[in-house]
């Protein structure tokens, strides 16, 4: 998903989003502990995507938004 869609989308669907990512996070983690990681660029992919919607929800707080724009 692009930034602009991201933008577009409400807090409460970010703070959805960003709890996916983490438990998506955690997923591979334990794959990893384990040897069952495939792919290990998801690593990244993920990281990545949780930092993407961490800069959205930091950047409606830091302009004074409400919780439910």
């Amino acid at each position: 998903m692009n930034m602009n869609e991201r933008r577009a989308q409400t807090a409460v669907e970010l703070t959805e989003a960003l709890a996916a990512e983490k438990r998506n996070l955690a997923k591979l983690r334990i794959e990893r502990g384990v040897g069952q990681l495939g792919k290990p660029h998801e690593f990244r992919k993920s990281r990545r995507e949780a930092a993407r919607i961490l800069t959205v929800l930091n950047d409606r707080l830091s302009r004074g938004a409400t919780h439910d724009e």
